[in-house]
Formats: structure tokens, C-alpha cells, sequence
């Protein structure tokens, strides 16, 4: 192998490998940039899919919840709200926490697991809380059955108690982790992590047992919007009437325009015949009288006479000029010819006068 081709496979091969590598660091950095939110569409370590699927699958009626919360009211059962500070991201103006905070007073449950900001937040009636460590916590006062243990990331507490507004459903030590209470017609559930219900912690069946014993009473919705998963009115309802009406008018104009277009509604009409001729006419007319009067023969015996005009006295001593002369007068003796001998007559005269110059 040359020296050169040999050093340019090595080159293209160290290429090749290089390439590879940052294509898999690439693909590495963009595994380790994608998060898991509690989100019933996140099938991640922290997502929400798995007790979504749960709760369908032991029969509770659960939805996505994806409509502006003005519309919560016409809704009946528990909203869960999941992820630290969630509901910061509920609204950006006032208006659609004093909603929420509304609708539960009003008789709903809501549903919030992960931290709460105090400054926002503190309208739901949280509870102080401190700070703990640990990732286990012991059902409460106010949970069935009472020998669960759950797992989870706990790293926040309230004070335990267990009175009829106010009741603990898991306990570290002395601390509460998750608790109910009573807020308005409505009540709250309060989990200070989100991590009790997420898809790495489901798995495990006192998880499991939590999640139907919190959740498995009513309706439930999963509140998507603040993970971006929106129901919103499509582009035709957002247009006016006037302008709708103007598109259907159009859309209903062109549909006819494609069917006139397509359709024929009268039989074909011909077209009129030129007024002016041309020579090709007049030859092609002339050409069609002399076929119907038997001109053939005639037209021959004119062409081959003048070959043998021309040709007759060269042919003794020109052999080109006496073979054409013989096809002249075979074509000469024919009785009855045909178009293509009229044809082969003319193009010998045409040889001829190309030759000969005659």
C-alpha cells in the first residue's frame, strides 16, 4: 500500500473515532440536562405518571387538569398541585390564587405536595415548619392503616396534632410530614415533598397504600398547567363572528369555483375552423385529387423518363450512373405503383440532381 493512502486511512480513522466520542459526551450532557417534575406525563424518577396510572387502574376517576382556574368551579373533588413552590406558578397575577383559595373554601379539597412559599402561600392556612432529615415517615393519627412507613425525601416538619379541623397522616418523630386540616367548607392536604407519590417511590407498596388512602375518595385532577400542558380555545373560537362568517363565505366561493372548473355542465363545443389557409393545405389537397384520379403511374413514368434523359448517355461510362439508370427503369415497368414507389421515384431524382447537377 503507498505511503500516503496508508496515511490517509489513519486520518479518516482518527476522524471517525473522535467524531464518536463528542457525539456520545454530547448525548451524555443531554441526558444529565433533562429533569423530572411531578407531572402525570413524566415518566422520570420524580414524575407523576405512575400514581396516575394507579388511581385509574383501582378504579378512581382521575383527569388532567388543563382549564384556567376560573372554570374550578364548576368541578367537584380534589386538585392536586405538585412540586416545590407550585403554586407560585399558578398565576402570575393574584387573581387566580384568591380562586383556588375560594373554590376550596367552598367545599374542595387541594391537594399540594413540596415546599410552599410563606409569603404567598400562607393564605391555605400552612402551619409554621422546620426543618428535619430523614427518609421515612410513620403514618400518623389520621391515616388507615396505621403501620405503614412511607419513603420519601423529608426535609421539612410541622407540629403534630390531631384535633377534628387538624390531623397528622405522616409523622417524623414528633414532627408532622403530611397533614390534613380544615380550611373553610373545604380541606387541605399538605405534603412538605413531593417525593411520597413520585414514580421512584410508588414502587414501594406503603407508598402505594398512601396514595389510595389520601387520594382514592373522590375525583381527582392532576393540575398540568403549570407544567405547560394548557387547555386553551383554538384559533376559530378567538376570531370574531364577522370574520368567521367572511372565511366560510370564501372557503364556500372557491369550492364552487373548483367545481365549475371541473364539472362540465354543457357538451363540447368545437372549435371554428381557421379562415386563412396555407400551402401545406393546397399541396396536401393537391397531393389527396391526384391519389384519387391514379396519378401514381403517370407521376413515375414523368420522373424516370427524365432520369434516363439525364443519365443515358453517361451510363457507359460512369457504373454510378448506370445503377441508377436500372432502379429508373424497374421503377418505370411497374403497372400499378404505389405511394412508396412515387416516393422512391422522387428521392432518385432528388439523388440525381444532387449528383449530377440535372
Amino acid at each position: 500500500m503507498p505511503r500516503n493512502r496508508r496515511i490517509a486511512d489513519i486520518a479518516v480513522a482518527v476522524a471517525a473515532v473522535a467524531l464518536l466520542a463528542i457525539l456520545i459526551a454530547l448525548r451524555a450532557s443531554v441526558e444529565r440536562a433533562q429533569v423530572s417534575v411531578p407531572s402525570t406525563y413524566d415518566t422520570g424518577a420524580h414524575g407523576y405518571a405512575a400514581v396516575y396510572d394507579f388511581l385509574a387502574r383501582e378504579g378512581v376517576h382521575v383527569t388532567r387538569y388543563g382549564d384556567p382556574l376560573s372554570q374550578l368551579f364548576s368541578r367537584r373533588g380534589t386538585l392536586v398541585i405538585a412540586g416545590d413552590y407550585a403554586l407560585l406558578h399558578v398565576g402570575a397575577a393574584e387573581r387566580p390564587v384568591r380562586g383556588l383559595d375560594a373554590w376550596v373554601r367552598g367545599g374542595g379539597t387541594l391537594a399540594i405536595f413540596g415546599r410552599l412559599s410563606p409569603r404567598r402561600d400562607n393564605r391555605f392556612g400552612v402551619p409554621d415548619l422546620t426543618n428535619i432529615h430523614a427518609t421515612f415517615a410513620r403514618a400518623g393519627c389520621g391515616l388507615r392503616p396505621t403501620a405503614i412507613v412511607v419513603a420519601g425525601a423529608f426535609s421539612q416538619g410541622a407540629a403534630q396534632t390531631c384535633t377534628r379541623d387538624r390531623t397528622t397522616l405522616l409523622r417524623v418523630g414528633n414532627r408532622a410530614a403530611v397533614l390534613a386540616y380544615r380550611h373553610g367548607k373545604g380541606m387541605v392536604i399538605f405534603s412538605t415533598t413531593p417525593s411520597v407519590l413520585d414514580n421512584e417511590h410508588l414502587a414501594q407498596r406503603a407508598n402505594a397504600q398512601f396514595a389510595y388512602a389520601v387520594l382514592g375518595g373522590h375525583p381527582v385532577m392532576f393540575d398540568e398547567r403549570i407544567y405547560g400542558y394548557v387547555n386553551g380555545r383554538s384559533f376559530w373560537q378567538v376570531l370574531p363572528f364577522p370574520m368567521r362568517v367572511a372565511i366560510v363565505v370564501a372557503c364556500t366561493g372557491v369550492l364552487l369555483a373548483v367545481i365549475g372548473a371541473n364539472l362540465p355542465f354543457a357538451p363540447p363545443q368545437p372549435s371554428a375552423p381557421a379562415d386563412e389557409r396555407d400551402s401545406s393545405e393546397y399541396i396536401a389537397s393537391l397531393a389527396r385529387m391526384l391519389e384519387r384520379g391514379g396519378a401514381q403511374r403517370a407521376i413515375v413514368q414523368r420522373l424516370c423518363a427524365h432520369i434516363q434523359t439525364v443519365l443515358g448517355p453517361r451510363s457507359l461510362a460512369d457504373g454510378r450512373a448506370r445503377d441508377l439508370l436500372e432502379r429508373a427503369r424497374a421503377l418505370g415497368s411497374l403497372a400499378r405503383p404505389r405511394a412508396e414507389d412515387v416516393m422512391a421515384a422522387g428521392r432518385l431524382v432528388a439523388m440525381v440532381r444532387k449528383e449530377y447537377r440535372c
